[in-house]
């Protein structure tokens, strides 16, 4: 996920289709470090919220045999992957260096996986 107020244009220019690491390449951040007058710093992100009420507006789907392309990359890096699909998407849960539960989604709009 990149959190930045860019251009679609441009960022779709640095990422190709199931490139989860082109984003995250010292390449991509130091041209969106340019674009934005920033310096690049720790990429983890804790993000820590209560439920809110009621049912999700999302229906996420049990889908532990998917073939999405995120979800076989996250079997060669994590134990204990868990995924879930919806029309919308995938996320994909976890578990990471020294067991840490880590997370990856992707959205799907417009026909395409980003």
């Amino acid at each position: 996920m990149v959190a930045a107020d860019i251009d679609r244009a441009w960022l779709d220019s640095w990422t190709a289709d199931d490139d989860f690491i082109a984003p995250l390449r010292p390449q991509f951040l130091v041209a969106l470090e340019e674009r934005i007058g920033a310096v690049a710093g720790n990429l983890d992100a804790v993000l820590v919220a209560s439920p809110l009420p009621g049912t999700p507006e999302i229906a996420l789907t049990r889908a532990d045999d998917s073939a999405h392309s995120r979800v076989a990359r996250a079997h060669g890096y994590r134990a204990d992957v868990r995924d879930w699909t919806s029309a919308d998407g995938v996320v994909v849960l976890g578990r990471g260096v020294a067991g840490r539960w880590e997370t990856g989604l992707e959205e799907h709009r417009n026909g395409n996986w980003r």
